[in-house]
């Protein structure tokens, strides 16, 4: 599972000048106090681009990335570490817990992104969850119900649509020809445990190209969204409003290029396609 969470700030931070880096608590209390100092400049509903400055140049955005520490993860992490310069932001902190602040706090300044749940009830660990999801039900519940910024899921469904379009063979025989040597751990990591795979499936890896590369999206929609807690065979669902009774809340990634997210993936391992990104 891969959370990134963020907010867009100026090149002029606000951040104490300091030379070892801060805690990620004292970075979240910083961008809270910037906020409250710069409230005119709110987010505007579930949108992923940074809003541009005075003088009209983006804000680079500043991304805490949440994982799981699985292979997809790792995908995620060099795509975003690669891609930093080149789409304006900033990867401050990567976290393998909770984090080192309530969730109130941590939310009230950013944008989350999550890949897990389901749109349309395809399980891969019951018949009607996703892993992600299934695990603990309650707090993505309390998540999706609970937090005040802007919401954007991935779903399981996605990621079986997407990873048709990435044969095994392309992953190893071409993102793999490389010298990188993250993607060579990851070569014989991935050999081992995927060899009987025919098709790639870098889940958390499309969550990251999503944020950031916003335009990669073909298709999404908004829904209030919550998980079900307490079905015999239903518990860990996620829970689209199409009667739209309550707010909606959560965007719901339902497509992406696959030809752009290529590009992406080559470009992390490395390889020279930097001219047509």
């Amino acid at each position: 599972m891969l959370q990134l969470w963020w907010r867009p700030f100026d090149e002029e931070s606000e951040l104490p000048k300091t030379q070892q880096p801060l805690p990620l608590d004292q970075r979240l209390k910083c961008w809270m106090q910037h906020r409250e100092r710069h409230s005119k400049e709110s987010l505007d509903g579930i949108k992923m681009a940074a809003p541009p400055t005075s003088n009209g140049s983006a804000r680079r955005r500043r991304v805490i990335v949440d994982v799981d520490v699985g292979t997809d993860d790792a995908w995620a992490l060099l795509l975003l570490l690669k891609c930093e310069r080149k789409y304006n932001f900033s990867v401050e902190a990567i976290t393998c817990t909770h984090g080192n602040t309530d969730v109130h706090n941590a939310t009230r300044n950013v944008d989350l992104y999550i890949m897990g749940g389901n749109r349309n009830g395809v399980g891969n660990v019951t018949k009607s969850a996703e892993f992600n999801f299934w695990a603990d039900p309650e707090a993505a519940h309390v998540v999706l119900n609970t937090v005040q910024c802007p919401i954007t899921v991935l779903p399981w469904e996605t990621c079986i649509t997407q990873h048709q379009s990435l044969p095994m063979s392309w992953r190893m025989d071409v993102v793999g020809n490389s010298k990188n040597r993250a993607v060579q751990m990851l070569n014989q990591v991935e050999t081992k445990c995927y060899s009987h795979w025919d098709k790639w499936m870098p889940c958390d890896a499309f969550l990251a190209a999503v944020f950031i590369c916003p335009e990669i999206i073909q298709h999404s929609e908004v829904f209030h969204v919550d998980i079900e807690l307490t079905g015999r065979l239903t518990r860990g669902q996620m829970v689209l409003d199409h009667l739209k009774k309550a707010k909606d809340t959560t965007r719901i990634v339902d497509r992406i290029d696959c030809e752009k997210f290529k590009l992406l993936m080559l470009y992390s391992a490395d390889h020279d396609v930097e001219a047509k990104l």
